[in-house]
């Protein structure tokens, strides 16, 4: 989107109309259902990583 201008108050423009960004926890959960596919491919991976790689490391901090 790099013919975007910005107003005055920070909001993207384009066209004349301002484009406004849904936030909060309702555009998250939005964009979630949207990337479903996507998130459900990554699961694996993550957790993978997060099993082999930083659970050994609970080991080697003294307690």
């Amino acid at each position: 989107m790099r013919n975007m201008l910005r107003n005055k108050e920070g909001e993207a423009v384009s066209n004349n109309v301002a484009v406004k960004k849904k936030g909060g926890v309702k555009g998250f959960f939005k964009k979630v259902y949207k990337y479903r596919a996507f998130l459900l491919m990554l699961l694996p991976a993550v957790s993978y990583t997060l099993i082999f790689s930083y659970y050994p490391m609970t080991g080697i901090v003294p307690m």
